[in-house]
């Protein structure tokens, strides 16, 4: 599923605003929950936890590294979420990712 909806029409989200919720987050989720299954034979939910804490954090690095491509990825005509954010100060949007990785553990703790 992963990478044909990300860069296969009809749907080719890697174009779009927010693949990062559609593909990257529900795939390493599954990723991690998948690796365990196959580790220890059964499902858990510190499996799930994990997978989300990890999902969480590749989210916001996903989004950061796409800022780089801002120019091309406007001129080619794709709408990313780096184009979609992005106005003015691209510093400002930065800081917001860096600070959602800084508090995602403390809220993320509350759960399991």
């Amino acid at each position: 599923y992963a990478p044909l909806a990300y860069s296969v029409k009809p749907l080719r989200l890697g174009w779009r605003p927010f693949s990062e919720w559609t593909v990257v987050f529900p795939t390493l989720v599954t990723l991690v929950v998948a690796v365990n299954y196959v580790a220890i034979g059964s499902l858990s939910m510190l499996a799930f936890y994990s997978g989300v804490v990890f999902a969480l954090f590749s989210v916001v690095w996903f989004l950061v590294s796409r800022y780089m491509d801002y120019e091309p990825d406007k001129k080619a005509g794709k709408i990313t979420s780096a184009v979609y954010l992005i106005h003015e100060n691209t510093f400002r949007h930065y800081f917001i990712c860096v600070f959602l990785q800084i508090i995602e553990p403390f809220v993320l703790i509350q759960l399991i």
